[in-house]
């Protein structure tokens, strides 16, 4: 069978999207251009991200960025070259906007998507101009690629089913995560010594310390739970304009040895303080999806997670965790306390990873996208 030519712009190499560009890669004959060198708010390693991929990237650099907005071209000839029968663009960005205007113009053959990941809560909020290019542009899209099922069917009630909606959530390959979970336990070790949890329990925060996440209210709540538990730990890890006003408030509290703020990190060196975490959480009341919620259920978390992340599909409730309004500190409070007295304590150095709580796989998602693609 020929595989279909497939051409990506896209916004950066990120981790979370590694294996989707290499499954792309392995099933179709692809091409990518990343538009920015690396993530707007956040960056990450590239040398080490590039060394994952089965593929070379691009990148389409010629332009000028206006804010965070990108104005490239370059296009055209790009895609006379490549002769694409799918190309992918993301968002409702300028990007999506120039390769649409490109193909009615020129009259190019070829069929345009664009990875949304907005959360249902973001879809429907929508405001200015970012709603004023997707109610352009939604419906002269030939799909879109979204986060979950519920965003699916809200696109398909708003604007009608002639296009397609194709359900990816940003997840990863179950076995390579976990195989990385296995080797990282060695160091897993050495920071239950030097931050002495055994015979405590681990809750977790993997994120951006920034005030969408809610983190002030997560420190309110496991303050009121850990000053009558002396047995609990809340680990913080991540970067960002609130870091230390969340220092400052851990510290108001006195819980300054029961927080931690380890600081920014990935690779093997995050994947180690995963193997701890027994309870992760996320308190969001602004999250596009929340990719930290795969990589905690892979790595055997019980998650407690905003139910405005588009990552709340991935809970079950009562089996790997609990969705919560991010406002309502009484009922994380309540969740929180009951899944800490569920946990066991650390007894010792670990010896394996604990069993993951993903209850859907990267396969099944990527099989279905294969299959629509190919029609």
């Amino acid at each position: 069978m020929v595989r279909k030519k497939i051409l990506i712009f896209h916004q950066s190499l990120a981790p979370y999207r590694v294996d989707f560009w290499n499954s792309l890669n392995d099933a179709f004959d692809l091409e990518v251009f990343f538009i920015y060198e690396n993530h707007l708010d956040q960056k990450f390693d590239q040398g080490r991200l590039k060394k994952l991929l089965n593929f070379t990237p691009k990148y389409l650099n010629i332009g000028v960025d206006v804010g965070s907005r990108a104005l490239r071209w370059g296009f055209v000839s790009i895609i006379r070259r490549v002769k694409p029968e799918i190309v992918f663009s993301y968002e409702y960005s300028q990007t999506t906007t120039s390769l649409y205007l490109i193909k009615k113009i020129y009259g190019m053959d070829f069929q345009l998507f664009s990875i949304c990941d907005d959360s249902l809560e973001i879809a429907k909020t929508c405001v200015g101009m970012r709603r004023l290019f997707r109610d352009f542009l939604v419906n002269k899209l030939d799909g879109l690629i979204l986060v979950n099922q519920d965003v699916a069917d809200w696109y398909i009630q708003k604007f009608g089913a002639g296009k397609k909606r194709i359900v990816f959530p940003i997840i990863t390959k179950e076995k390579t995560f976990r195989d990385n979970l296995i080797d990282s336990l060695s160091k897993t070790n050495k920071l239950i010594e030097e931050f002495n949890l055994i015979g405590k329990k681990c809750v977790f925060y993997v994120g951006r310390l920034v005030k969408v996440k809610g983190l002030d209210r997560l420190i309110d709540v496991f303050y009121n739970i850990a000053h009558k538990k002396e047995d609990v730990r809340l680990v913080m890890i991540g970067d960002g304009d609130q870091k230390e006003q969340l220092k400052l408030l851990s510290n108001h509290y006195g819980m300054d040895k029961k927080i931690f703020f380890p600081g920014r990190m990935e690779g093997q060196e995050l994947l180690s303080w995963y193997n701890l975490a027994q309870i992760f959480v996320l308190p969001s009341h602004y999250e596009p999806f929340g990719a930290v919620i795969n990589e905690a259920l892979l790595a055997g978390s019980i998650v407690l997670c905003s139910k405005l992340a588009g990552a709340s599909s991935l809970i079950k409730t009562g089996e790997n965790g609990y969705n919560f309004d991010p406002y309502d500190k009484a009922l994380l409070e309540n969740l929180l306390n009951q899944e800490i007295d569920k946990i066991s304590s650390i007894t010792g150095f670990l010896k394996d990873i604990k069993p993951s709580n993903m209850l859907v796989s990267f396969e099944d998602y990527f099989d279905n996208l294969y299959k629509e693609l190919n029609r």
